[in-house]
């Protein structure tokens, strides 16, 4: 289940702020052993962020078209 929520706040204009999206509320997988993706931005370009378990590899792969940008961090223990 995906949550999101709209801050009240408007700019200058009156227009209403996009919603804030972060770990606690954006889509999350758990995919491989122990590795954690959080989908930041699902639009033109996508914004993911990742936890990966020390030595995780994912299958490579490849797509036709893509437009992403990852941050990932990786864990100096594992978790249980």
């Amino acid at each position: 289940m995906t949550h999101s929520w709209h801050c009240a706040m408007n700019n200058e204009q009156g227009v209403p702020s996009p919603p804030v999206i972060s770990r606690d509320n954006a889509e999350h997988y758990v995919w491989g052993a122990s590795c954690d993706l959080w989908r930041l931005v699902k639009d033109r370009l996508s914004l993911i962020e990742e936890c990966k378990a020390a030595g995780a590899s994912e299958v490579s792969h490849c797509h036709r078209k893509s437009r992403q940008f990852f941050y990932i961090y990786i864990l100096s223990v594992k978790r249980s």
